[in-house]
C-alpha cells in the first residue's frame, strides 16, 4: 500500500512538470491609414495663403454623406485663379471684386482695353484703360470670361466635392432684378501642374498629381448651368474616380486644382445702372 503511495506521486509530479504553460504573450502591431483629403487656399479671413484650412477623413462606408472636418469650425476661401491672391471679402470690400468691363465692336479692334492691375477681377480704381475708337456699334458690357476662383486638394483616396448656393443681398438698379439663376456656373477640375504667386510667395503645384475625377469619375454630373441648380441642398459637383496623388511628393505637388467660373447669363447694358449682387457657395467634401 504504501508504495502504490510513492509512485502516485511520483506520477502526479512527472505530469506536472510536462503540462504545456498557458500564459502565452499576445503582441499586436497595427499600422493603418484612413482616406484622408487637404483642402488649401486661404483662410476665413480672406487672408494668410497658402494655408490648409481643412483635412476631412473619408469613409468610403458611408457613401453620400459629408467626409468628416476635423475642424468643422474652420472654414477656408479660394484664391483667384492663376494667382496666390485670396478673393476679398464682400462684406468688408464690396467694390473689389467681380468683372472686368469689356469693349465691343470698337474700330480699334478686339482689345482689351481695360487693365485688371491689382489682379481683383472688377474694374476699380487701381486699374487703367487704354483709348479706343467708337463707331455707332461700339459698346460696354461685363467680361464674358467670368469670375474664376480655385482651391487646391490633395488626396489619398477617392472623394467627391458638393456644393451648395445661397443668395446673401442685392442692391441697386442693376442687383436687385438678379437672382441666383442670373449667375452662370461652371466647374473645372485640372490634375496638371503649375505655379502660382503674390508677387512675394510662390508655390508650384500638382507634379505629382492627378485628376481626381478620372478613373471612373465626372465633372459636374448633374450638369448645373447655374447658382439657382444647388441652392436648396447640397449636390455633387464632382464624382470622384480616383485620388490626387499619382506619385511622390508632398501637399503641394501632389494637389490638383479646382477651378470655378461664375458669370452674368445675358448681357449688361449701361441703363441697366449700378448695384450688385452677392452670392456664396460652400464647397465640402463627401464619401464617395
Amino acid at each position: 500500500m504504501k508504495r502504490f503511495k510513492i509512485m502516485a506521486m511520483a506520477a502526479a509530479l512527472a505530469a506536472l512538470c510536462f503540462t504545456p504553460a498557458s500564459a502565452d504573450i499576445y503582441d499586436d502591431v497595427l499600422i493603418q491609414v484612413g482616406g484622408q483629403v487637404y483642402v488649401w487656399g486661404a483662410d476665413d479671413s480672406y487672408a494668410n495663403a497658402p494655408q490648409v484650412r481643412d483635412v476631412f477623413l473619408v469613409d468610403p462606408a458611408s457613401p453620400g454623406t459629408q467626409a468628416t472636418d476635423l475642424d468643422p469650425g474652420a472654414e477656408g476661401t479660394p484664391l483667384i485663379t492663376g494667382t496666390l491672391n485670396p478673393i476679398t471679402d464682400p462684406s468688408t470690400v464690396t467694390a473689389d471684386m467681380g468683372l472686368m468691363m469689356s469693349v465691343v465692336s470698337s474700330p480699334s479692334g478686339a482689345g482689351p482695353f481695360f487693365t485688371d492691375t491689382d489682379s481683383d477681377g472688377y474694374l476699380s480704381i487701381m486699374d487703367s484703360f487704354t483709348p479706343f475708337l467708337i463707331d455707332d456699334s461700339t459698346d460696354v458690357t461685363l467680361d464674358p470670361g467670368g469670375i474664376e476662383h480655385s482651391f487646391y486638394v490633395a488626396s489619398n483616396c477617392v472623394f467627391d466635392i458638393y456644393a451648395w448656393s445661397s443668395l446673401i443681398s442685392t442692391g441697386g438698379t442693376f442687383g436687385s432684378t438678379l437672382t441666383l439663376a442670373d449667375i452662370s456656373y461652371a466647374i473645372a477640375v485640372d490634375g496638371g501642374s503649375g505655379s502660382i504667386t503674390d508677387g512675394v510667395t510662390t508655390i508650384s503645384w500638382g507634379a505629382n498629381s492627378q485628376d481626381p475625377s478620372g478613373g471612373g469619375g465626372a465633372v459636374n454630373p448633374g450638369g448645373f448651368t447655374n447658382l439657382d441648380n444647388f441652392s436648396t441642398t447640397f449636390a455633387k459637383v464632382m464624382d470622384g474616380g480616383q485620388l490626387t496623388a499619382a506619385s511622390l511628393g508632398t501637399i503641394a505637388t501632389q494637389s490638383a486644382q479646382i477651378t470655378n467660373t461664375y458669370g452674368l447669363i445675358g448681357t449688361y447694358d449701361l441703363s441697366m445702372g449700378t448695384g450688385q449682387i452677392w452670392a456664396q457657395v460652400i464647397y465640402t467634401i463627401y464619401n464617395p
